[in-house]
């Protein structure tokens, strides 16, 4: 192999793998992580579906008070749930304990179609705040 050709294949593999590393996962476009105050903001609005995904025993321990709905994350059902209980398109608001959980659920709504608000740090960031 020559210089040219060498320099051609070499071109050739830095863009190759510049499109691949540089695309974004297209999930990750509908996928907003918040601090609580613009979580607050932002569920003031009433179509925006809020979505605890901690356990039943969480979520009846205490949770934020405009919550919609509370489906567990780890539950096998999970996916089938969102599907019949939320409307296609909608903007879901979502949260756990400490934001873990909900980053996991948010991956799954956003493949799913949703556009979706993930609260950074969760419940426990929301009483922290609330506190004040």
């Amino acid at each position: 192999m020559n210089k040219t050709n060498i320099f051609g294949f070499m071109a050739g593999l830095v863009l190759a793998f510049s499109a691949v590393g540089c695309g974004q996962n297209p999930s990750s476009q509908h996928v907003q992580h918040v601090e609580v105050g613009e979580f607050l903001q932002r569920i003031q609005d009433s179509t925006v579906v809020v979505v605890d995904v901690r356990s039943l025993g969480e979520h009846a321990a205490g949770c934020i008070p405009e919550t919609d709905l509370n489906i567990d994350v780890m539950g096998a059902d999970f996916k089938t749930r969102v599907g019949q209980l939320i409307p296609e398109h909608s903007v879901v608001a979502v949260y756990c304990r400490s934001g873990n959980r909900s980053k996991r659920a948010a991956k799954i709504l956003s493949e799913m179609g949703y556009e979706v608000l993930d609260l950074d740090h969760g419940y426990k960031a929301w009483v922290e705040y609330n506190k004040q």
